[in-house]
């Protein structure tokens, strides 16, 4: 991402280590969706307070992540920033919406007048939309990503949060008040109909294209487009596990509840992390330079008392030694002001040096001498 826009925790480059870790973090993704997939359609016992406690925590997750995604856009101006904050915005306001009509949940039918195929079909959207937000993201990072000017990112950020509510409550009507006219994609809780008006084939390539389409960027590097990777591929961990799971309830249906909650915490884990190296590194260079005399604080922040707690031990030494310091250059420059300086008037001579003009006691000035 360009830095033109100013510092974003989006732009730091990712370490080596960093690298490591989401790679392997992606194989063990892999590596665990290969392992269970063949025992997917195990049939497992139906947990009532499960999706209410997931869906909570999905757009928890997801809605802080769109606010750190939005304020890094409000810093950096980058317009794919603000794609991705828009896209994460989406994922968590439909799985509001796909759980409230989910039967079963909270009423045998499901809330908002939803029908048998409402929820089904909330969740292709769901799944086909997340994707392709990331899809959009990489292609407007691929072009350089432009910046935006200093007094459009308040309307564009308030464009993008209107558009995403808008697209949400629309995908809700179409559901549930126009369901009937669309194909029914699961019977008896099973999503072979699905594959058959091929809306599964669309779902799972997408969720495929994304994580390749951040791999192919000339950007992989940042924090960002490392750590998108390993979302997008608990994604589409997640859309094979649920598609080829066979059936709700599932043991690949519930490992992909799971997988949806890796999807939505890791950018916003790793945003965390990166704000707390950020603070431990301004912590630690503001101690160094206080100790080394540094005056790093700007004249609105003077009135700001430092506190304790934040001192090294080292420096509490130094501060103990100030009183003694300054009682002895106290008396060291009372000793020599007791002359007027007419280079320095009408302030006090601090130099070694004496002045060759005669000192005469000043007046205005009781206990000192000015030069005549």
């Amino acid at each position: 991402m360009a830095l033109a826009g100013g510092f974003s925790l989006a732009t730091a480059s990712a370490s080596p280590r960093q690298r490591r870790v989401a790679l392997a973090v992606c194989g063990l993704l892999i590596v665990i969706t290969a392992a269970v997939l063949p025992h997917s359609t195990a049939q497992l016992p139906v947990i009532p307070a499960f999706l209410p406690t997931f869906a909570a925590a999905v757009f928890i997750l997801d809605v802080l992540t769109a606010f750190l995604l939005f304020s890094q856009f409000a810093t950096g101006r980058s317009v794919s920033l603000a794609l991705l904050a828009a896209t994460y915005l989406f994922s968590g306001l439909i799985v509001v919406v796909q759980i409230g009509t989910f039967p079963g949940v909270y009423t045998a039918a499901g809330l908002f007048g939803a029908g048998t195929q409402t929820a089904v079909w909330l969740w292709m959207f769901w799944h086909a939309g997340f994707p392709l937000g990331i899809l959009t993201y990489a292609i407007a990072d691929w072009r350089s990503d432009a910046i935006v000017e200093v007094g459009r990112t308040t309307r564009i950020l308030a464009s993008l949060v209107t558009a995403v509510v808008v697209l949400v409550l629309f995908l809700a009507v179409l559901t549930t008040r126009f369901g009937a006219f669309l194909p029914p994609l699961v019977a008896h809780g099973n999503y072979a109909a699905a594959f058959h008006y091929g809306v599964a084939q669309f779902v799972l390539v997408a969720a495929a294209a994304a994580p390749l389409a951040l791999l192919k960027g000339s950007r992989t590097t940042a924090v960002s487009h490392v750590w998108l990777v390993v979302a997008a591929t608990a994604l589409l961990a997640d859309c094979v596990l649920t598609l080829f799971g066979g059936a709700r309830f599932t043991l690949g249906w519930y490992l992909a509840r799971f997988d949806s909650v890796i999807v939505s915490a890791t950018i916003l884990i790793v945003f965390l992390f990166e704000i707390h190296v950020l603070y431990r590194r301004l912590a630690r260079a503001a101690s160094v330079a206080a100790f080394r005399g540094l005056i790093l604080a700007q004249p609105a922040m003077s009135s700001v008392r430092p506190t304790r707690r934040y001192t090294l031990p080292r420096m509490r030494d130094e501060i103990a030694l100030w009183p003694i310091r300054f009682r002895r250059e106290r008396n060291t420059i009372s000793a020599r002001s007791d002359h007027r300086c007419p280079r320095l008037q009408p302030r006090a001579c601090r130099l070694p040096h004496r002045c060759a003009l005669p000192v005469v006691p000043d007046r205005r000035f009781p206990g000192s001498s000015r030069a005549r």
